[in-house]
């Protein structure tokens, strides 16, 4: 209690004797717009349709044929691979040796390769239509 009597009446008398601080400087400007470039932001919407205009969105009406036999391989074979991972689930099941663990690499050599197969041939047609 007494220190905060104390501390009190030390805070009183230091305003007392002490000069406020008054400046008479001038306001600090406004900074400078960071994004000088920026789109105001009722003009975004019209913009946007305006370049959307430009860049007419490809036909619908015409698949493109490597992503239609991309889609087409992968139909044929989901089979396969439902059919390899319900082998593999059984075959985990019961606690299998390292050699029987070792036809699961082969198996999944076959079938790694067709996504990298896929994936090649996908980005070889970005590549075409840029």
């Amino acid at each position: 209690m007494k220190r905060a009597l104390l501390a009190a009446l030390m805070l009183g008398a230091a305003s007392l004797f002490l000069p406020a601080q008054i400046t008479n400087a001038p306001a600090a400007a406004a900074p400078a717009n960071p994004y000088p470039d920026a789109i105001p932001a009722p003009q975004v919407i019209s913009r946007a349709e305006a370049a959307l205009a430009e860049y007419p969105a490809p036909d619908a009406a015409a698949p493109d044929p490597v992503e239609a036999d991309v889609r087409q391989d992968m139909a044929d074979k989901s089979g396969e691979l439902h059919l390899f991972a319900s082998e593999t689930g059984n075959l985990l099941a019961q606690n299998p040796s390292l050699d029987s663990l070792r036809t699961f690499e082969n198996h999944g050599t076959y079938f790694a390769k067709f996504p990298a197969t896929w994936s090649q041939s996908l980005s070889e047609r970005a590549t075409a239509i840029g």
